[in-house]
C-alpha cells in the first residue's frame, strides 16, 4: 500500500495545530481505516515519505512512545500489521483529489482531502513546483547559516536516521529531546510544525526583526510562534523587550506603593511640617502641627529671603516650643536645637502631606478672603481663627488639642462649650481617629502594590517629572528614608534623589551597560597641616536648608528653609578669642619671615 498523504486540508482547528509527525500519523491512520476491509488480517507494506514515522510504526511499543497524541494514533493501528517503508520524494506534483467517503459515520473522512504525490521518471514529466522568489531570498540566509552550524547539521542527521537514547545524545542537542517527534525536514531546513528552526548565528538578527515594531512581550511572542523557533526563544524575547530603552521610555507610570505612616505624636508641636507657597506675587511660609493640625502662616514678601524666614521660624518656635521632628521639602538638620530633620524626595510632595494640605487650605482662604495677599485683612484673620476652631473628623478642633478648650470667636457660643467636659470624651475621639486612619489606609492600599526593593549598584530609569518619560539611565548609589527614597547617579555624573515610584528597574544590554559611567569617589583635596581658625561669619550657624545637587539640582531655585543664623550668648567672647588667635598667627608669620631674610 502506497500512502504518502503529507498534506491534509479541511482540518478542524485542533488538528491544524498538530506537529508534522502527528499530522503524518493522522493521515496514515485515516488511510488504513479507509482500506480496512482489504488489510485486516494481512501483512502489508506502508510507504511513507516522513522518516520519523518508521521507528514509531515498526519498532516502538505504546509504552515507549512519550507523545500522548502519537500514542493514541499508534493504538488505533493495533489490529493491523503494517510494515512501514520510507521512500524519498525527488520531485512533487500536486494534484489534489477529493476522496469520497462512503461511510457517513466516519467523521475523519468527511473532513480531509489527500494530496496525492506522483514520482516523475524523467525530465519530460517533471513538474517544477512554483517557488516564490521573495521567499527564496528570505530563506537563502537561513540555508547558508544552517550549513555553517554543526549543531544544525547533526540535528538534521538525527531527524533523518532517528534519535539515539538521551544519554547518547550530544549535550547541546538535549533541548531538542522533548520535541524530537515534532521536528521534520523540508529540504535542508528543520521545522517544528510550521515554524522554522533558526540557526544560532542568525538568532540575534531575528530577535531584532521581531522587535522592530516595538510591541510588548506577549505580542512579540505571538508573532514569533507563527514563524520561527529555537530552544529558549521565550526568554530571549522577554530579555530583548525588557532591555529596549526606546520601549522603556514610554512605559506607563508605576502604581502607588502601600501607605507608610510616621509614628503618631503624643503632644502638640512634637512633629511639625513646613512648606512655602506663592500667591499674588508674594511668598508665604506655612507650619502645620502633626498632632493637632494647628496652622501658622507668615508673609515673606516678594521673595523668601533668609532673614524673613529666620524671623518667622524663631518667632513660632519661641511661642510653640522647639519640635522634636521637622519635616520639609529640603534642608539641613537642626542639630544645635536637638531637632531631627527629615526631607521629602523631589517631585513627591505627599511624603510631607500635612504641610501640603495646610498650604492648600491657607491658599484657598487667601484667594477667597484676601485676593491681594494681605494677611492683615480682617476677613482673612477671622477666617483663620475659624479654621483653627473647626473640629476635625474625629470631633476635636486644633484649638481644643492645643489649649484644652475652644477659642472664643465672633460666633455666639454657650458657656458650657468652654467647660472641660469634652475631655471625658477624649478617649472616644482617639478611637474615632484611629478608625478613620485605618479606613483611609485601606482605601489608599486598594490601588497600591509594593515595588521591588532596590540595592546599591542597580541600574534604573528615572521618570522625567514633566514629560513623564523614562528617559534617564542611572545607577543606585544610596538608599534613605525607609528604603523608598534613593540617590541615583546618572550618565552625566549628576546625582538626584528620587522616590521609588519614579525609578524603574532596567536590564541593559552589554552595550548599554558600558555607557553607564563609573564616577570615581571624590578625593579629598590636600590641605595644609597648619591649624586654621573658623571665620567669624561661620560661628554658631544652624543650617535649616541648603540646596545641593543631591536633591534635584535641575529644579528651579526656590528656597524651602534658608539658613538660620543664631548667635549664642557667648558669641562676643568667641569673637574676641578668635581675633586674638589671628593676631598671634600674623606675628608668628612675620617673625619667621624676618629670620628667613637674615639667614640669607
Amino acid at each position: 500500500m502506497e500512502a504518502s498523504p503529507s498534506r491534509l486540508t479541511f482540518c478542524d482547528p485542533a488538528e491544524a495545530r498538530y506537529s508534522a509527525s502527528e499530522i503524518e500519523m493522522l493521515a496514515v491512520v485515516w488511510a488504513i481505516k479507509k482500506c480496512r476491509l482489504f488489510l485486516l488480517g494481512h501483512p502489508f507494506e506502508l510507504i511513507v515519505d516522513h522518516r520519523p514515522l518508521i521507528p514509531i510504526i515498526n519498532c516502538k511499543t505504546l509504552d515507549e512512545i512519550e507523545n500522548p497524541r502519537l500514542q493514541r494514533l499508534k493504538e488505533k493501528l493495533s489490529s493491523f500489521r503494517p510494515q512501514a517503508i520510507w521512500r524519498a520524494v525527488p520531485s512533487i506534483e500536486f494534484g489534489t483529489s477529493e476522496v469520497s467517503d462512503p461511510d457517513k459515520d466516519d467523521q475523519i473522512g468527511q473532513r480531509h482531502s489527500i494530496a496525492t504525490f506522483r514520482y516523475s521518471s524523467g525530465p519530460d514529466n517533471a513538474a517544477e513546483p512554483f517557488v516564490d522568489p521573495i521567499i527564496n531570498c528570505v530563506l537563502n540566509s537561513l540555508l547558508e547559516a544552517s550549513e555553517l552550524s554543526s549543531e544544525y547539521r547533526r540535528l538534521r542527521n538525527h531527524i533523518t536516521s532517528g534519535f539515539p537514547e538521551k544519554h547518547k545524545l550530544d549535550e547541546d542537542l538535549h533541548p531538542f529531546w522533548k520535541v524530537r517527534y515534532q521536528l521534520s525536514l523540508e529540504g535542508r531546513l528543520i521545522f517544528l510544525g510550521s515554524r522554522i528552526l533558526v540557526p544560532s548565528i542568525l538568532r540575534k538578527s531575528i530577535l531584532n526583526t521581531l522587535h522592530s515594531s516595538h510591541q510588548g512581550q506577549e505580542r512579540t511572542l505571538r508573532r514569533a510562534r507563527q514563524c520561527v523557533f529555537w530552544p529558549g526563544i521565550t526568554n530571549d524575547i522577554r530579555n530583548v523587550v525588557s532591555s529596549c530603552k526606546q520601549c522603556a521610555a514610554y512605559l506607563p507610570a508605576q502604581q502607588q506603593e502601600p501607605l507608610c505612616r510616621d509614628p503618631l505624636p503624643t503632644f502638640p508641636f512634637q512633629t511639625v511640617g513646613v512648606d512655602l507657597f506663592s500667591h499674588a506675587g508674594y511668598e508665604y511660609l506655612v507650619m502645620a502641627d502633626h498632632y493637632s493640625g494647628w496652622l501658622n502662616v507668615a508673609k515673606c514678601g516678594t521673595s523668601a529671603n533668609t532673614n524673613k524666614v529666620i524671623f518667622h521660624l524663631k518667632h513660632w518656635m519661641t511661642d510653640m516650643g522647639i519640635p522634636e521632628k521637622l519635616m520639609s521639602d529640603n534642608g539641613s538638620v537642626l542639630l544645635k536645637w536637638g531637632i531631627k530633620h527629615t526631607t521629602s524626595s523631589p517631585h513627591y510632595p505627599q511624603s510631607n502631606g500635612l504641610a501640603e494640605s495646610a498650604v492648600k487650605a491657607v491658599k484657598y482662604l487667601l484667594a477667597k478672603t484676601s485676593p491681594s495677599g494681605d494677611l492683615e485683612n480682617e476677613a482673612f484673620q477671622l477666617g483663620l481663627l475659624e479654621l483653627r476652631n473647626t473640629p476635625r473628623a474625629d470631633g476635636r478642633s486644633p484649638a481644643q488639642m492645643v489649649f484644652g478648650q475652644p477659642m472664643r470667636t465672633t460666633l455666639p457660643l454657650h458657656r458650657s462649650r468652654f467647660a472641660a467636659e469634652w475631655k471625658s470624651q477624649h478617649k472616644d475621639c482617639d478611637i474615632r481617629a484611629s478608625r478613620l486612619r485605618q479606613k483611609a489606609t485601606e482605601r489608599y492600599n486598594k490601588a497600591a502594590k509594593p515595588l521591588k526593593g532596590l540595592q546599591r549598584g542597580d541600574i534604573v530609569l528615572l521618570q522625567d517629572p514633566k514629560s513623564k518619560r523614562w528617559s534617564t539611565l542611572g545607577e543606585i548609589i544610596d538608599t534613605t528614608r525607609r528604603g523608598r527614597s534613593h540617590l541615583v547617579r546618572t550618565e552625566s555624573g549628576r546625582v538626584f534623589r528620587r522616590n521609588r515610584r519614579f525609578l524603574r528597574t532596567f536590564t541593559p544590554t552589554p552595550t548599554q551597560a558600558e555607557q553607564v559611567p563609573v564616577v570615581p569617589e571624590s578625593i579629598a583635596p590636600r590641605r595644609s597641616e597648619r591649624i586654621r581658625s573658623k571665620p567669624v561669619r561661620y560661628l554658631n550657624v544652624i543650617q535649616c536648608d541648603q540646596r545641593s545637587h543631591l536633591q534635584g539640582g535641575h529644579e528651579p531655585y526656590r528656597p524651602s528653609l534658608p539658613c538660620i543664623l543664631l548667635r549664642s550668648s557667648a558669641s562676643d567672647e568667641a569673637m574676641e578669642s578668635t581675633r586674638e588667635l589671628q593676631r598671634q598667627e600674623r606675628m608668628d608669620s612675620r617673625d619667621s619671615s624676618r629670620a628667613h631674610l637674615e639667614t640669607h
